[in-house]
């Protein structure tokens, strides 16, 4: 490992009154925003456990993206008494490197049917406390029919849009415009709420990589994500068209899962009383972000938008079904 990295980890830990150990180098990998990054765990001497978790980017893509990622959650956390005791972070930004050290969670992943079950009402209240603290803009209808807009005009513009998904998009445009007057309020939005971002500890939820933060997003959009996520985790073999086809096939279909989704939706609904088909909508804006977001940071088509194109293909061939499977679970 270079020898200049390490010192500069260590100087960084000894300026924040933290003993280092061992540097143990653990993996290099591709990132959507930061176009890859270095990850170290950082051991006291002779622990078993790693006590922080360094990023450390490649390339100045990278830099300026972890600085984005740091700045947005600077201003979240001085307007966000929530998120400022979950956030626990070392940042470091001088003309050689940058980085940012993590406290490294110990705890549980949510590994199957039966932990999700358990563990989601937790996710719930952890994303509900994030939002209920957050002070923001407030979003209405004008503000959701742009966003709906702008994510339609994006897909069309990387796919050639099939007559099924043409529906689905025109049930969607149709609801949306029949949405009476309401207001809701921004939040600070994680932006990838998944399970591999996720740490169960008891009862406590610990959630990292906010590469993606938005300081003033819609608020459903982490729900989805994780809703999504567990989806996919069920399936977890095969390729990501497999994949996507059986997530699909979960949405429109009545499996457990479905049971689930119903549940935990009425309950985050039941606390932040949003207008029902505002929340029916972004089941399939959730969907269009994802591929949209894909294709503004690679410029190309990857497996993961195609992946949720697949899902949304096969969602758009049984719209009928979709619709009634979304109107279910109100």
């Amino acid at each position: 490992m270079n020898s200049f990295l390490i010192d500069k980890i260590k100087l960084a830990l000894t300026e924040n009154g933290i003993s280092s150990g061992k540097l143990s180098y653990a993996a290099i990998h591709s990132n959507p925003q930061n176009r890859g990054r270095i990850t170290l765990l950082i051991y006291e001497d002779s622990q078993s456990v790693p006590i922080y978790v360094a990023k450390i980017p490649r390339t100045n893509l990278g830099r300026q993206a972890l600085e984005r990622e740091q700045n947005c959650l600077q201003r979240c956390t001085k307007t966000n008494k929530f998120l400022r005791h979950q956030i626990q972070r070392i940042y470091w930004n001088d003309e050689d490197i940058n980085f940012i050290l993590e406290k490294y969670f110990q705890g549980q992943r949510i590994a199957d049917f039966q932990s999700a079950e358990k563990a989601s009402p937790k996710v719930l209240d952890w994303i509900i406390q994030l939002q209920q603290n957050s002070s923001a803009p407030i979003r209405n209808t004008k503000d959701f029919l742009m966003f709906g807009q702008e994510l339609i005009e994006h897909v069309n513009q990387y796919y050639r849009i099939t007559h099924h998904v043409s529906k689905l998009l025109f049930e969607l445009e149709k609801r949306m415009k029949n949405v009476n007057d309401f207001d809701m309020q921004a939040t600070i939005v994680h932006g990838d709420f998944t399970l591999k971002n996720l740490i169960i500890n008891e009862d406590k939820v610990e959630t990292f990589d906010w590469e993606w933060i938005q300081e003033f997003g819609w608020p459903l959009i982490d729900i989805w994500f994780f809703l999504f996520s567990v989806s996919d985790w069920c399936y977890p073999f095969g390729s990501y068209m497999q994949r996507g086809l059986r997530v699909a096939k979960t949405l429109v279909g009545a499996t457990e899962y479905s049971r689930l989704v119903r549940n935990l939706i009425n309950y985050y609904n039941s606390q932040q009383n949003y207008p029902t088909d505002v929340v029916r909508c972004f089941i399939l804006l959730t969907l269009l972000d994802v591929i949209v977001r894909d294709h503004i940071v690679h410029e190309l088509i990857d497996l993961r938008s195609e992946r949720f194109f697949k899902i949304l293909s096969i969602i758009g061939e049984q719209s009928e079904r979709f619709w009634k499977f979304v109107d279910s679970l109100f």
